[in-house]
């Protein structure tokens, strides 16, 4: 009767421990779908700082364009400045 005891509790602990191995399965295979869905964040993530990365270099090389060019232009910018301050003056005095 004791060795009949003894399997049942070893069958009891071999049962517990195989019920012990599925759960963790389970658990196993849940975290590796979240791994999954949490590696299609981050690849859409990475995306996205791509993509701003991209925007962020176009629109400096339209800066450094328009910069160009203003630099260019800086003389008539000035006379251009100098003739409306000179018919602002013109209209204050005169018309004013």
């Amino acid at each position: 009767m004791e060795e009949h005891s003894y399997l049942n509790s070893r069958v009891e602990a071999v049962t517990n421990i195989e019920t012990h191995i599925h759960e963790l399965g389970n658990i196993f295979s849940r975290f590796s779908e979240m791994v999954a869905q949490s590696q299609y964040t981050v690849d859409r993530i990475d995306d996205n700082v791509n993509t701003a990365h991209d925007s962020l270099l176009a629109g400096r090389d339209e800066l450094m364009r328009y910069w160009q060019s203003s630099q260019g232009n800086f003389w008539l910018m000035a006379k251009i400045s100098f003739v409306l301050l000179f018919f602002l003056t013109f209209f204050i005095m005169f018309i004013l």
